[in-house]
């Protein structure tokens, strides 16, 4: 049966010291109850017509309402009262659900800014959050500089944090530093050894290091483990008179462990006790997807979007199957339904510009690509991407108008990339270049490589400058490093450069 969740709203009269309205505990009460129920279009409808007058109430009734829509995907409608809240009357609490429904969304840069405006302001306990969540986001990004640069900062805040050292862990096994994830992961389990669920990446990091028994030893560990677990639910389920509300937490658990079929399992027996949630069937759905059973998980997914078409996380779900099957007409069908629903989710943005990309459709791909660097202007990976395709297919002009835009606002880290593309494709023509040569010569410290490929910028834009200048000037600047080694590899690439051949940057290094 469905759930009908009713809003009931009483206003009281304002009061005269505060002139605002004041949420009825009555509403409160029924909001809360969305918590345990279903957010049905019937609810949706009532919420839409009370926005208005919810905006005047207290910040501490607009901050739960906002964590209940946030916990039933109504990501825009948390978002508007939460930026209503950053603009009136914020608190690390605003800024962080703020970050996080950012990240939900792949809004990277937004993310960012507001982790380090909320850090800025919170004392040491909300900080290390925020640097949490913000190496969360890295590893998202495949940014493992940043995230191991945050879980640095981490570590001076709170030595020895397991959470911190879990990260290290996963940025370990990212990177192949297998001894390093071993060492991390095993420090984790020494403080909280019920925390099971990190033998499954800790077995991986013994794998990688050649450690094959101890990998063994630990997966066969995890399964006995988990059949355990199973029994000791079977014989307790019922036990504590909220069956509902018992095997819910229970598929939390196995969904933590990674054990799918137990989870598959007990989320079919929360479907029969309430089977108009749209919820359920999308973690029904995502759980034959971790299989690979695709054709259970769409439809689990089709039913999640019949019970809810405003949900765009059974349509996202439905296109990441079409992907893996390689029906990209049908994935875009799919990514194209959701960014009709949220045209602001840069996930979904994301994912349609793929598949303009393996749809062999260029333009929509560079306008889609375009839009995500709008909103994600510092997003490197973002604009890496986007370079590697453009130089692929030729489109040097278009190439050049977006390097000299970047180059006006580009981190510093991002040069180095931007010079080395311009210097090795004659056909790139900016002019912002003395923009590119003076950021790269402003670096700290008297770095080589910066330095060379500085005076290679000018180079290549200024054609009246003789070689034998240019040279003289790296080798000034670069005092100390005058080796001869250093001064022959530097001509070298002048020449190279001259005569357009591929530049080795490594010989700068």
């Amino acid at each position: 049966m469905r759930y009908k969740i009713t809003f009931i709203l009483i206003f009281l009269l304002c009061l005269v010291s505060c002139q605002q309205s004041l949420l009825s505990s009555e509403l409160l009460d029924k909001l809360r109850q969305v918590k345990t129920s279903s957010w049905d279009s019937h609810s949706r409808e009532i919420y839409h017509k009370l926005i208005e007058s919810l905006k005047k109430s207290r910040k501490e009734d607009l901050k739960q309402i906002s964590y209940i829509l946030l916990t039933h995907f109504e990501q825009q409608n948390a978002k508007e009262l939460l930026y209503h809240l950053l603009n009136s009357d914020a608190d690390v609490d605003v800024y962080y659900h703020l970050a996080e429904t950012e990240f939900e969304e792949g809004n990277y840069t937004k993310a960012h800014e507001l982790i380090m405006s909320g850090a800025a302001t919170s004392d040491s306990a909300d900080k290390i959050q925020f640097y949490i969540l913000r190496t969360q986001i890295f590893i998202e990004q495949g940014d493992l500089e940043g995230a191991n640069n945050t879980l640095s900062a981490l570590d001076k805040l709170s030595p020895n944090n397991i959470v911190v050292a879990y990260y290290k862990g996963h940025t370990g096994l990212i990177s192949g530093n297998c001894e390093s994830s071993i060492e991390n992961f095993n420090y984790v389990l020494k403080i909280m050894p019920e925390l099971t669920q990190i033998n499954a990446p800790l077995a991986s990091a013994y794998r990688i290091c050649g450690h094959k028994e101890m990998a063994d030893k630990l997966t066969q560990s995890y399964s006995q483990e988990n059949f355990e677990f199973q029994n000791r639910f079977s014989k307790t389920k019922y036990e504590l008179g909220n069956p509902l509300s018992h095997l819910k937490n229970q598929f939390k658990l196995f969904n933590t462990r990674n054990d799918n079929d137990s989870a598959i399992q007990v989320m079919k027996k929360v479907i029969s006790l309430e089977p108009d949630l749209s919820d359920n069937y999308l973690n029904l759905g995502s759980m034959y997807y971790r299989k690979e059973d695709f054709d259970n998980a769409e439809s689990q997914f089709h039913k999640a979007h019949d019970l809810d078409k405003q949900n765009i996380k059974p349509l996202i779900n439905l296109g990441n199957i079409q992907l893996q099957l390689k029906d990209y007409l049908k994935a875009k069908k799919y990514y194209s339904m959701a960014y009709q629903i949220d045209p602001n989710h840069s996930k979904i943005i994301r994912n349609l510009a793929s598949i303009e990309y393996y749809l062999n459709d260029y333009e929509h791909y560079f306008q889609l690509m375009s839009e995500l660097i709008r909103r994600e202007p510092q997003d490197f990976v973002i604009k890496s991407s986007l370079v590697k395709v453009l130089l692929v297919q030729k489109q040097y002009t278009r190439l050049s108008v977006l390097l000299d835009e970047w180059i006006l606002s580009a981190d510093k880290k991002d040069y180095v990339f931007y010079a080395k593309i311009i210097l090795n494709n004659p056909e790139v023509q900016i002019t912002n270049y003395q923009k590119l040569a003076d950021v790269l010569l402003a670096t700290e410290s008297s770095d080589i490589q910066n330095a060379g490929l500085a005076f290679l910028v000018k180079a290549k834009f200024s054609p009246q400058i003789k070689s034998d200048e240019i040279i003289n000037k790296f080798v000034a600047t670069i005092d100390s490093e005058k080796s001869s080694e250093r001064v022959n590899s530097f001509i070298k690439l002048v020449n190279d450069l001259r005569n357009n051949q591929k530049l080795d940057f490594k010989i700068l290094q």
